[in-house]
C-alpha cells in the first residue's frame, strides 16, 4: 500500500510540474505537438504508462501478477471477505485457477503486443517527428530560407536571440520513402515551414532524401506565397547532386499564376525545358491558362502552338481557357474560332466550353448571338447548368433586356434548375438597367425567401436601382434591411446610397452615410468626395465651407483631385475659390495650365 501509494504521489507530482509547464508558451507549443505524435503513434502499452521498458518480459509478467492480485483482493472486499493476517486466503483452490489465467492471458499479451518485436514504421516516423517538434519549440516561430539580401541560411543556424536549434538524434537514419511521409504529414497540417525545417534536420542526420522531397517543400512554399524560400530549396536539390523533374517546375509555375504573374510561369517553363526535363500537358496546360486568365490570348496560343509541335495533343481544358480569355478581350468572333479549332480535332465542348462562350458574347452586348449558342448548347444534348443560365440572364441585363432575362429564368426554372444568387443578381441588373424599381425590389424579395446566400452586390444593385430614379428613401430601406440581415456594406454601395441625397441636397444625410462607412473602418474614396461636394453645392443654402473643409481633409488622406471633384467643388465654393484650394494642396485643376 504504501509502494502504491508513493506511485501516485509520484505521478500527481509529475501532473502538476507538467502543468506549471505549461504556462509557458513553448512549452505549450511542445506539449501540444508531443500529444500530437502520440495520439498518431498508437495505444501506448500499460507497461510504457508505468515506466517499464516494453521489451522487458519479466516486468510485464510482474505487472499482470500484481494487477490480478488486486483485482482479486478488491473482489473479496466488495464480498465482505475479511482477511485475516496470515493470507492464507490467497492460497486457496478456488483462487488458483483465476491466478493462473489471468497471468497467463496478461503475460501473452504484453510479450505479443511488445516485448522483443521492432518499432513499427508509424512509430518510428512519429519518434522522428516528435524530435523535430521539439527542436522547433526551441527555435523561432517563422523560418526564413532566404534573408532579404538574398543570402541564404538554414534553419539550425539559430535564432534571432543567438539559440541554436541542436540537431536531435533521430537514432538510425532513415529512407527517403520515411522521410516524404514526415514531409507529407507536416504539409497535411498546413505548415510548410514546418516541412522546410524537416527536411535539413533529417538531412544532418543522414537521412536520405529525393527529388520527392524537395518537390513536397517546394510546391507547399510557392503555394504560401514564399517564392524566394521556394526557390533556395531548388537550389539546395541541385547541391545534393538530384535531377529534378517535372513536378519541381510545376509548383513553382503553379504559384506564379495564382499571383497573376504569367511572366514569371513562363521563366519556370523555360528554366525546365533548358534543364532537359521534358514538359508534358500539365505544364503546358498550366502554362497557357496562366496566360489566358489574364486575357493574353496571343502568348497562350504560342504555348498551344509549341505543345503541338512537341506532339503533345490539346485537351478540351485548352480550349476552354482560350475561350474564356476572349469572354476578357469581349471577343466572342474570336471565341468562335476557338471552338470550331476544338471541334475539328475531335473534342467534345462541354457546359463549361459553351457557357465560356456565351459569357463572351454577353461582354460583347451580343445577345442575339449568345441565346443562339444557349439554343445550339440545349440542341446538342448538353445540359446547362445554373452558371450557364445566369450567364445568359446577365447577357440580357447588359443590353436592358428584362423579358428576355425572366424568360430565362422561367426555362431554368422548368428545368428545375435551382437559381443562386449570381442568377438573381442578373435579374436585379436587368431592372436597374430599365429603371424599374419595383421589379427590382420583388426580385429581391424572391431572391430571400428562396433562402440564397445573398451579399452587398446583390442588396447594392437595388439600392442602385432606386438611385438611379431618385428614389433616396427606397434605397434606404434596402440598405437597411441589408445590415439587418447582417450584411456588411462597402464604398461603392455607400456611394450609391449618398447620390439620391446628395442631388437632394440633403447634405445632412450624406454626412450621416460618411460617418457610419467611417465607423465600419473604410475609408474615402475619389467618387465619395465627389458625392459630398455635389451635396454641399446643391444645399439651400450651399454649404462653402463645409465643402472646403471636406476637401481639405480628403486631400491629406491622399484623394486625388480629379475632373468631376474639380467641378463639384467649382459649384460649392465658386471657381476662383476651387483653383486656390487645388493648388495650395499639392493638386491642380485638372483645367488649369501652366
Amino acid at each position: 500500500m504504501d509502494a502504491g501509494k508513493t506511485q501516485v504521489q509520484r505521478s500527481l507530482s509529475l501532473g502538476g510540474s507538467s502543468a506549471m509547464s505549461d504556462d509557458h508558451p513553448k512549452a505549450t507549443q511542445t506539449t501540444k505537438g508531443m500529444k500530437q505524435v502520440s495520439a498518431s503513434s498508437g495505444r501506448r502499452s500499460l507497461a510504457s504508462r508505468l515506466g517499464l521498458r516494453q521489451n522487458s518480459r519479466v516486468a510485464s509478467a510482474a505487472v499482470t501478477t500484481l494487477l490480478t492480485l488486486f483485482v482479486f483482493t478488491l473482489d473479496k472486499l466488495i464480498l465482505d471477505f475479511q482477511p485475516d493476517l496470515s493470507f492464507s486466503w490467497l492460497l486457496d483452490d478456488d483462487c488458483l485457477l483465476f491466478y493462473l489465467l489471468g497471468i497467463g492471458a496478461g503475460y501473452v499479451f504484453f510479450s505479443t503486443r511488445d516485448g522483443n518485436s521492432k518499432p513499427t514504421k508509424s512509430a518510428k516516423s512519429s519518434k522522428a517527428e516528435l524530435a523535430v517538434i521539439k527542436c522547433e519549440a526551441d527555435s523561432t516561430p517563422q523560418l526564413s530560407l532566404v534573408t532579404g539580401r538574398g543570402k541564404s541560411f538554414d534553419s539550425s543556424e539559430g535564432d534571432s536571440t543567438g539559440r541554436h536549434c541542436e540537431s536531435p538524434s533521430f537514432g538510425k537514419p532513415g529512407s527517403a520513402s520515411r522521410l516524404n511521409y514526415l514531409l507529407n504529414q507536416a504539409m497535411a497540417k498546413d505548415s510548410a515551414v514546418r516541412a522546410a525545417r524537416i527536411l535539413p534536420n533529417l538531412e544532418s542526420e543522414g537521412w536520405i532524401s529525393d527529388t520527392t522531397s524537395y518537390n513536397i517543400v517546394i510546391r507547399g512554399l510557392a503555394n504560401c506565397g514564399k517564392l524566394r524560400q521556394a526557390e533556395a530549396f531548388l537550389e539546395k536539390l541541385f547541391e545534393q547532386g538530384l535531377q529534378p523533374n517535372e513536378h519541381t517546375y510545376v509548383g513553382l509555375m503553379n504559384a506564379c499564376m495564382k499571383a497573376d504573374d504569367s511572366e514569371s510561369a513562363e521563366h519556370w517553363m523555360k528554366k525546365m525545358l533548358a534543364a532537359n526535363v521534358e514538359a508534358t500537358n500539365i505544364s503546358y496546360s498550366l502554362l497557357i491558362h496562366a496566360c489566358a486568365r489574364l486575357g493574353d490570348v496571343s502568348r497562350a496560343e504560342v504555348w498551344l502552338r509549341r505543345m503541338v509541335d512537341q506532339g503533345i495533343t490539346p485537351s478540351a481544358a485548352n480550349y476552354n481557357s482560350f475561350i474564356h480569355a476572349c469572354s476578357l478581350q469581349c471577343r466572342a468572333d474570336l471565341g468562335e474560332k476557338w471552338l470550331q479549332e476544338m471541334v475539328g480535332r475531335g473534342l467534345e465542348p462541354s457546359v463549361m466550353t459553351f457557357t465560356a462562350l456565351i459569357d463572351a458574347c454577353a461582354k460583347s452586348l451580343d445577345l442575339l448571338r449568345a441565346e443562339r449558342w444557349m439554343e445550339h448548347m440545349i440542341g446538342s444534348g448538353v445540359e446547362p447548368n445554373v452558371v450557364s443560365y445566369s450567364t445568359m440572364i446577365n447577357a440580357c441585363a447588359k443590353v436592358g433586356d428584362l423579358a428576355r432575362a425572366e424568360y430565362w429564368y422561367a426555362k431554368m426554372e422548368t428545368k428545375d434548375v435551382q437559381p443562386n444568387a449570381y442568377t438573381y443578381s442578373g435579374l436585379i441588373n436587368a431592372c436597374a438597367k430599365v429603371q424599374d424599381v419595383k421589379a427590382a425590389r420583388k426580385w429581391l424579395a424572391r431572391a430571400e425567401s428562396a433562402g440564397s446566400a445573398l451579399d452587398a452586390v446583390i442588396y447594392g444593385c437595388v439600392i442602385n436601382a432606386c438611385g438611379k430614379v431618385g428614389d433616396a428613401e427606397g434605397a434606404m430601406s434596402v440598405y437597411r434591411q441589408m445590415r439587418s440581415n447582417g450584411i456588411r456594406s462597402h464604398i461603392v454601395i455607400y456611394s450609391s446610397l449618398a447620390r439620391p441625397f446628395a442631388y437632394m441636397g440633403d447634405w445632412e444625410a450624406v454626412e450621416e452615410i460618411a460617418n457610419e462607412m467611417t465607423q465600419d473602418g473604410l475609408k474615402m474614396n475619389d467618387y465619395f468626395l465627389y458625392t459630398m461636394l455635389l451635396a454641399y453645392s446643391r444645399a439651400k443654402p450651399r454649404q462653402a465651407q463645409r465643402a472646403e473643409r471636406k476637401f481639405i481633409e480628403a486631400s491629406e488622406q491622399g484623394v486625388q483631385t480629379n475632373e468631376r471633384i474639380f467641378k463639384a467643388l467649382s459649384s460649392a465654393v465658386g471657381r476662383q475659390r476651387a483653383l486656390q484650394l487645388t493648388q495650395s494642396h499639392g493638386s491642380r485643376s485638372p483645367t488649369s495650365k501652366g
